[in-house]
């Protein structure tokens, strides 16, 4: 069964050591918008948007493989073993990932392409390490060396592109520096390379991992098609300043990820030691109800807190961004919820339905962002990107519902309407002042409508002590 203390305790972990991080960036996000042109940031998020979808297919996204397996293994030697083989799917794809790279710059021409090829390999391999400190369950190495990159990276940052005036140029140089640390300090405690063994490599367990993996893969490439493909799209049919301006709004949006990506990282782990208790579906049944109410409250309240703060917050040159911030904010929360209910089908290792129902949605995208570029700019390209993250929710969901019995209880309604209502308002009140008070009558509802469900767990707290 569920423990809520250690998940409790797995998500304290991780807000240490990745969320509190992000935050860190968050707040030093006017930064780069007075600092760095539109255009310029544009470049460096396509850039960034390329490195998300060649790197996982290079290495096979073989850390999600290597977390799900651990679970399987209680002994630190078979640990060890499926680092090993971690390892030799590596080595084959740093040669896939360097090939693909520069295949792909031949078309993009990027600035600074040595920077990003470097900025990948380092990418994947902290993916690589900071997984193997989980399988370990070795919370203190994942913070401390998160917080180190995060530390090293923002320390950089504002020295680079404040004293020395770097353009994006700094972005990269910030980020792999941190991320050398990080891998430098997990090695240094977990000893990795030193406990690579020749004779533990089995390529029966790596048809495994690789196996699991590939519907993973499948399903990266279908995602880039919505979140990637729809930057090429802006770019080629719109302009490289409005990439800037989407690369702004879905930064700020990224909030919501951030927020839900604590609790994920702690059910992935929860999850995951629940994989052979036979319970582990009522649990389900409870959880996508609540985690549903959860997004459209806390996406209701960032659409109206963004649009509170954005004149103050965002450099005067990416004001135009404001336009399209409910339909980001909404898309890339549709997106969240989709990504933390595929950890219920990793943890029934039936991967093939997350690859499924990203293909649909990305087909959608694809089908329906040139003809919406044309006609209606950015805000369509938006839009639409909206609608297909939606589809791919859906698809999800009506899958949890056919196979696990998942039922949506009728207070999910309301947190819908409550999500409608501040995007209206969100248009409808110009003055940001004035949209402090729905925001603090939103927070009311919210705490009102969720008060059961933290009345269950504070309950289920009490009982565990």
């Amino acid at each position: 069964m569920l423990n809520l203390r250690r998940a409790a305790k797995t998500a304290f972990v991780y807000f240490a050591g990745n969320v509190l991080s992000k935050l860190v960036i968050f707040f030093l996000f006017p930064l780069y918008t007075v600092y760095i042109n539109p255009a310029q940031y544009g470049n460096y998020d396509l850039a960034y948007s390329i490195i998300n979808l060649v790197a996982p297919i290079a290495f096979v996204q073989i850390w999600d493989a290597l977390f799900r397996f651990s679970f399987d293994s209680q002994k630190s030697e078979d640990k060890y073993a499926l680092i090993t083989n971690s390892f030799v799917v590596c080595m084959v794809g740093i040669f896939i990932y360097s090939i693909l790279m520069g295949i792909i710059n031949q078309f993009m021409k990027f600035d600074y392409y040595l920077y990003i090829l470097i900025y990948g390999l380092a990418f994947a391999f902290q993916y690589v390490y900071a997984y193997s400190a989980r399988v370990f369950l070795n919370n203190t190495l994942y913070v401390f060396s998160g917080v180190l990159n995060t530390i090293v990276s923002v320390v950089l940052n504002v020295i680079l592109i404040v004293f020395f005036h770097w353009d994006v140029k700094a972005l990269y140089v910030s980020a792999v520096i941190g991320i050398v640390l990080q891998i430098i300090v997990i090695e240094w405690k977990l000893r990795l390379i030193k406990n690579f063994r020749i004779n533990d490599i089995d390529f029966k367990i790596i048809q495994r991992m690789v196996k699991f993996s590939i519907p993973l893969c499948v399903a990266t490439i279908s995602y880039w098609l919505l979140s990637g493909y729809s930057r090429i799209i802006i770019n080629n049919f719109v302009g490289e300043y409005e990439v800037g301006l989407y690369a702004v709004a879905n930064r700020l949006a990224s909030i919501v990820t951030v927020v839900l990506s604590i609790f994920q990282f702690a059910w992935n782990e929860a999850a995951y030691l629940m994989a052979h208790d036979e319970d582990r579906k009522k649990i389900y049944k409870s959880f996508v109800d609540i985690l549903l109410k959860f997004m459209c409250w806390i996406t209701a309240m960032l659409i109206i807190f963004i649009k509170i703060i954005f004149p103050f917050y965002i450099g005067p040159q990416y004001q135009d961004a404001v336009l399209i911030i409910p339909a980001t904010i909404i898309g890339v929360s549709a997106n969240a919820v989709a990504a933390f209910i595929s950890t219920l089908f990793m943890t029934e290792k039936k991967t093939s339905f997350i690859m499924t129902s990203t293909v649909i949605a990305s087909i959608i995208n694809v089908a329906l962002s040139i003809f919406s570029a044309n006609k209606f700019g950015v805000q369509g390209v938006v839009v639409t990107l909206m609608f297909s993250f939606i589809i791919l929710l859906l698809l999800r969901l009506w899958s949890m519902i056919k196979q696990q019995g998942v039922h949506l209880g009728k207070g999910f309604i309301f947190s819908l309407f409550s999500l409608l209502i501040s995007v209206v308002l969100f248009y409808w009140i110009s003055n940001p002042f004035l949209l402090t008070i729905p925001l603090i009558v939103l927070l009311i509802f919210a705490l009102i409508d969720m008060r059961a469900i933290l009345q269950m767990l504070m309950k289920k707290w009490k009982q565990e002590k």
